[in-house]
């Protein structure tokens, strides 16, 4: 009887390894899901896709995906139940996000979408200005002129040494200008 107990034992365990190496693993319909690349598509029966849709969810997408058209988010949320991170996933993933069905986009929407130079909104407009960097850090001409090197009066000022960069750049921009004119045509345009 003692040395039934191991024979059971090894077969169970035998058992257990074969069964785990004849599994393929696409038998089960979970893992034929997992293994299907993340679409734009249900994840529930069709019966739940008319889900409302609230509005702070369009604009949790919105401001991610600010490129598309309220209707595709729309749409794209009742097909993924209200799901926004997974619509954000596919977002930006670079997959496609279609209109609702019978749904055509006016051709001020459309234009909108693809003319964003035209737009209104605040977060597109460029903050960059053009500086002349001379007038911003009162740079006169000839004021390092009288420095030797890098030494500067007091290395651990920090307008000086702003002052000191921009004009030696200048310096040396001038000398480059004269001897490339290519890049000196650049600047008569």
């Amino acid at each position: 009887m003692p040395s039934l107990l191991p024979l059971l034992i090894s077969i169970l365990l035998i058992f257990l390894v074969v069964k785990w190496v004849l599994n393929t693993g696409d038998t089960h319909p979970s893992t034929k899901q997992l293994n299907q690349p993340n679409e734009l598509r249900p994840t529930r029966p069709r019966r739940a896709q008319h889900q409302p849709v609230n509005a702070g969810l369009v604009q949790q997408v919105q401001q991610v995906a600010p490129g598309l058209h309220v209707e595709q988010i729309k749409y794209a949320l009742q097909l993924n139940r209200n799901n926004v991170q997974l619509v954000i996933e596919n977002y930006l993933n670079g997959n496609e996000f279609p209109f609702p069905p019978g749904y055509t986009p006016t051709r001020a929407a459309s234009t909108a979408l693809n003319n964003d130079t035209n737009s209104n909104d605040p977060r597109k407009v460029s903050n960059i200005k053009q500086d002349n960097l001379l007038n911003k850090f009162h740079i006169t001409e000839g004021m390092f002129d009288d420095q030797n090197g890098d030494e500067l009066d007091d290395p651990t000022d920090m307008l000086q040494r702003k002052q000191y960069m921009v004009y030696k750049a200048r310096e040396e921009m001038k000398k480059r200008l004269e001897t490339d004119s290519e890049l000196a045509s650049l600047l008569q345009h």
